[in-house]
């Protein structure tokens, strides 16, 4: 069980976007370290790229938590995205059966037999040259066995995965606590174990890879990811480092 993640526990039925409700908390001074807000539906759902995340109701676990009070320095902020995946990954790998492939699409896509099963966005309120506050939403398929609507790379659940229903309660609350592992390691300093982690698990690594790369298709190599979180391509033996703005994966 986790220790303090989910200790302040709000359940919705239905709402814009947790990440919403979870900055009106914070605004409102609401909030505690650790706060989870859940909801059983999403109306305007986000993701990276200013892309929206859909999910069937009643079906995948749809939540943010608030970290308060971090005084983490803002040249750390993708040691805590990275920090966050690798949770994701080590709570799927106790759910599903070896033979499955778990990569990280940069910066935090979550793939499973290269389908995507989960997606994090992380809003950070930076104070000077700390992060202060942090908004972190997550959406994991569960349970859901269709979806007929999606953008690019068709999603997975852990019921396709696996043919079986999964309790949502249980799976929120052995997420929390693997993710809370992985937050107290960040805590706590131990950012190369978390970067070493990561990069194990960076889908395409080494692998020349189509992108669109500043609108122009090219192929590419991913070697690593810097310590900004600028993904590191190798592109005519030269070595790139690029943001989230400048480079597409196109497989």
């Amino acid at each position: 069980m986790p220790i303090f993640l989910g200790n302040h526990l709000i359940s919705l039925q239905s709402v814009d976007s947790t990440n919403t409700f979870a900055q009106q908390l914070l605004n409102e001074k609401k909030a505690f370290d650790g706060t989870v807000i859940t909801a059983k539906k999403q109306i305007s759902g986000r993701g990276q790229r200013g892309t929206s995340w859909v999910s069937e109701p009643n079906t995948n676990l749809l939540f943010t938590f608030i970290l308060k009070d971090n005084a983490t320095p803002v040249q750390h902020q993708f040691y805590f995205n990275m920090a966050i995946s690798v949770g994701i990954v080590n709570f799927l790998k106790s759910k599903i059966s070896k033979h499955h492939s778990i990569a990280i699409k940069w910066p935090n896509d979550i793939l499973v037999n290269t389908n995507k099963i989960a997606g994090i966005l992380i809003e950070n309120t930076i104070s000077g040259s700390f992060i202060s506050n942090s908004i972190i939403g997550i959406g994991l398929n569960v349970n859901q066995m269709n979806f007929p609507f999606f953008d690019g790379r068709k999603p997975t659940s852990l019921a396709i995965l696996e043919n079986k229903i999964f309790d949502l309660q249980t799976c929120l609350h052995q997420l929390l606590s693997s993710i809370e592992q992985q937050v107290m390691n960040f805590r706590n300093g131990k950012l190369n174990e978390i970067y070493v982690e990561y990069i194990q698990l960076l889908y395409r690594r080494n692998i020349p890879t189509e992108f669109l790369f500043r609108d122009e298709k090219i192929v590419a190599t991913v070697m690593d990811v810097s310590k900004y979180g600028k993904l590191m391509v190798e592109i005519e033996n030269k070595i790139m480092e690029c943001d989230l703005k400048e480079i597409t994966f196109l497989e």
